[in-house]
């Protein structure tokens, strides 16, 4: 596979021979540098130097640094390093990324991040050869100071907050890209931005501010004509100055997270060029800018919240069509009547893969059903979530076979699960807080001889405070679930046949205090076992006392009252228990 990409790479240079824009100085670098190692050296040295420009960029960051796909990508085009041909620069920036990770120039990285985007590096040794042969246009501070020819910088502040670190830079006036980071990941003390920054650096295309403690921007970004990438994403800012309306070039606007962001400036409409405004995680935000419909380049928007005034209400997404990955759409109860919903026309948005609907007010009844019904998803959506919808059954189009994920919150005037066991795909299923839920059963729709839920792998039910008895699972049903988790359901009874889920391996029972013992049968593959405030269960799983103890005396982890009990020994328990364990119990 390697040798197919590196041949692959080399003829892509004999039909491109592409030049950066702005300066002579950036496309000379990869054609200078020679990296002799021979294994590594070999990949690089075959690289087009369109590719080994984007490689020399990655290694701005410091060592082991781990960084997301998109937003390298994103940082590329701002930098000028993806050149316009006849595929869009985001399409041409991921084969250029896919291209360096099979050269494993790039790696995958081991650790799982909260938000499930998996993080890439530049291997250690990669990383190692590279930095003797980077050139000046590329600096890391930490490395070597910037000079006049510097064209790209990150700027490693060490836990400072004084500002006068930034005067480093100012003798790099042609600079084009600038990422502060803190050392080890931690949140800068960074506060603000000195004015004159922006008025010395015009030519600024790329500026990462992410993770720094600013509260508000210079009005002077304004003097950034050139500036395509703007990062504030994980910032305490509040408010955007309407200066920032006049970056008439700027593509990328990443708001993720901004949780003190309490509105948008209302000439955004104006800002045509943008193709990725994040707001995922601006939960502060109480309505959009008037107008945002008419931002048609959009691909990434994170958040719609919907408002009461024209120009604010949900059909203003009914022309962003280019819309891809998540999309949460939130205030629902805004929306003035079902037709609104429907000239949305979200189905018709075939790249978005993960929706959120969201009503932050109660509102119960026909309304919230029929504008549940007519924000029919596209059929390629894999995640679908929705939270505290007020209607009393779910619509038809649940069902869409491509799902793989759903989450149901707060849904609580629903009286009926809606029929989800013949989605061929789905893995996870949890729903919370659906209070009108009294039973969990199919009511008939099963059909005859075909096992439920074939791949899912994770259920949870939480705070199902009326849920009494669950009925039905049938020899067949859920072969792989791995993972069922029962908390905070005072009226369950029973639970149902557990013996027939051979792959379950982790169980946990937690505030359900009316369940008085296990199902005859464990699952055979069971490994943990977790019992908590449920008074009759735990009696019930006394270690060698309880009437339900032979159920469960082989699985290798139980914990009962938030206390580890031990199992007997077994192949697949290697863990070794002793009575001075903290929180450990023996006989």
């Amino acid at each position: 596979m390697v040798a197919k990409e590196i041949k692959a790479a080399t003829s892509d240079e004999e039909k491109s021979k592409e030049e950066l824009p702005y300066s002579s100085s950036t496309s000379r670098v990869a054609s200078t540098q020679i990296i002799t190692t021979p294994q590594i050296g070999h990949k690089f040295n075959l690289l087009p130097e369109s590719i080994k420009r984007c490689f020399y960029y990655s290694c701005l960051f410091p060592k082991r640094y781990e960084f997301e796909e998109e937003k390298l990508i994103q940082l590329w085009i701002a930098g000028g390093l993806v050149l316009p041909d006849r595929y869009l620069k985001e399409d041409k920036g991921r084969d250029i990324f896919v291209k360096l990770l099979w050269n494993s120039l790039f790696q995958r990285s081991s650790l799982v991040y909260p938000n499930g985007i998996p993080r890439y590096k530049v291997p250690d040794d990669v990383y190692d050869l590279v930095q003797q042969s980077c050139p000046d246009v590329f600096v890391t501070t930490a490395d070597r100071e910037p000079t006049a020819t510097t064209l790209h910088s990150l700027l490693l502040l060490h836990h400072s907050n004084d500002t006068a670190i930034f005067k480093s830079l100012y003798e790099s006036e042609m600079l084009r890209t600038l990422i502060l980071l803190n050392e080890e990941n931690h949140r800068s003390r960074i506060r603000q931005v000195p004015p004159d920054l922006f008025l010395r650096l015009r030519f600024l295309s790329a500026v990462d501010l992410s993770g720094t403690c600013i509260m508000e921007l210079p009005t002077s970004i304004e003097n950034l004509k050139h500036l395509a990438f703007l990062d504030l994403s994980y910032t305490p800012i509040t408010i955007l100055p309407d200066s920032i309306c006049s970056l008439n070039h700027l593509l990328t606007l990443n708001l993720r997270y901004c949780s003190e962001l309490i509105e948008l400036p209302n000439s955004i409409s104006k800002m045509l060029s943008l193709r990725h405004l994040d707001l995922e995680g601006a939960r502060q935000l109480t309505s959009m800018p008037p107008s945002i419909g008419k931002l048609t380049n959009l691909r990434k928007l994170g958040t719609f919240v919907v408002g009461r005034e024209e120009g604010c209400r949900i059909e203003e997404l009914r022309n962003l069509n280019k819309l891809e990955g998540s999309l949460s759409i939130i205030n629902l109860e805004n929306v003035m009547d079902e037709n609104g919903a429907k000239r949305v026309r979200l189905r018709g948005k075939k790249y978005l893969r993960k929706i959120e609907f969201q009503w932050s007010g109660v509102e119960w009844g026909r309304k919230a059903e029929n504008v549940l019904n007519n924000l029919r998803p596209p059929s390629q959506v894999r995640e679908l979530k929705i939270l505290h919808y007020g209607g009393s059954t779910f619509p038809e189009w649940l069902s869409f076979s491509n799902l793989t994920t759903i989450i149901l919150i707060g849904c609580g005037g629903c009286t009926h699960l809606p029929s989800l066991g013949e989605l061929p795909n789905l893995t996870s299923l949890c729903i919370e807080e659906m209070h009108a839920l009294k039973e969990i059963n199919n009511y008939g729709l099963r059909k005859f001889g075909i096992p439920e839920f074939p791949r899912l792998m994770k259920l949870e039910l939480d705070g199902m405070h009326e849920l009494r008895k669950w009925w039905e699972i049938e020899v067949g049903d859920m072969p792989r679930l791995h993972k069922l988790t029962i908390t905070d359901c005072p009226k369950l009874t029973t639970l149902p046949m557990l013996e027939w889920l051979p792959s379950l391996r982790h169980l946990e029972v937690t505030l359900c205090p009316k369940i008085s013992s296990l199902p005859d049968g464990a699952p055979p593959n069971l490994r943990s076992l977790i019992i908590a405030e449920s008074p009759k269960l735990e009696k019930r799983c006394r270690k060698g006392k309880g009437e339900d103890w032979h159920k469960i005396a082989r699985v290798p982890d139980i914990w009962i009252h938030y206390k580890q009990i031990s199992g007997i020994k077994t192949e697949h328990s290697q863990e070794q228990t002793s009575g001075s364990d903290l929180g450990v119990e023996t006989q």
